[in-house]
């Protein structure tokens, strides 16, 4: 089995999916609840169920499916193809980007999946200095581009922020009696995008389902 198929299997089962590596034909057989979704090849790649493909019932599970075959597709690639870092106490990581004096480096370990860890280091990559670590791509990603100076981080909020700031709109858009419908719509896209950019588990706020605002109607 290869790295992309023991890293979705592990994740997948997480989830409460099922996943099977037919050694004969080198796929993994993933399933859920019983039912076949789909194959995963040896590189990655996926091949669906003609039939469960276009059963809507479904398509949140073979979502899902795509959406974590793509991020370890993507770790996979940068893993395989980079340099183990210099430094010995985390030569198991391997360089993925790097940009000024910031680079981004991945670890992979068949029981835990990626781990992933941003530094400063020195000319050449001798020296590291002020890591930081997360399992997340999605975070690793983030902090690279701010530690580079790749991304302003005080345009960037922290989940905390986007969490009182989604309370804070939701609050004025449901208390405050001059909203108008524009307004109304405009801190709807606001809270639309905060769901969307900040997908945190446990981030129960952002589950929250709204309507518009009462006693509101569009300008004739």
């Amino acid at each position: 089995m290869t790295i992309y198929q023991e890293e979705l299997k592990r994740r997948l089962k997480e989830q409460g999916y099922g996943a099977v590596y037919d050694e004969e034909s080198e796929m993994l057989k993933i399933y859920h609840n019983g039912v076949f979704l789909c194959d995963q090849g040896k590189n990655g790649e996926l091949v669906y169920d003609s039939k469960i493909i276009n059963e809507a019932h479904y398509s949140q599970f073979t979502q899902k499916i795509f959406e974590e075959a793509s991020e370890i597709k993507e770790c996979a690639r940068l893993y395989e193809n980079g340099m183990p870092m210099k430094v010995e106490s985390v030569s198991h990581y391997r360089k993925f980007l790097e940009y000024g004096d910031t680079v981004l480096a991945g670890a992979y370990n068949k029981d835990r999946g990626f781990q992933f860890a941003t530094w400063w280091q020195n000319d050449g990559g001798s020296y590291l200095a002020y890591g930081h670590y997360t399992d997340s791509f999605t975070k690793a990603k983030e902090d690279f581009a701010i530690r580079a100076k790749l991304v302003d981080g005080n345009k960037v909020f922290t989940q905390d922020q986007a969490e009182l700031i989604f309370k804070s709109v939701n609050y004025a858009r449901d208390d405050c009696e001059h909203i108008t419908y524009e307004q109304d719509q405009e801190m709807d896209g606001i809270m639309e995008r905060l769901v969307h950019g900040y997908p945190e588990k446990g981030f129960s706020v952002m589950n929250t389902h709204f309507e518009p605002s009462e006693n509101i109607t569009q300008n004739q």
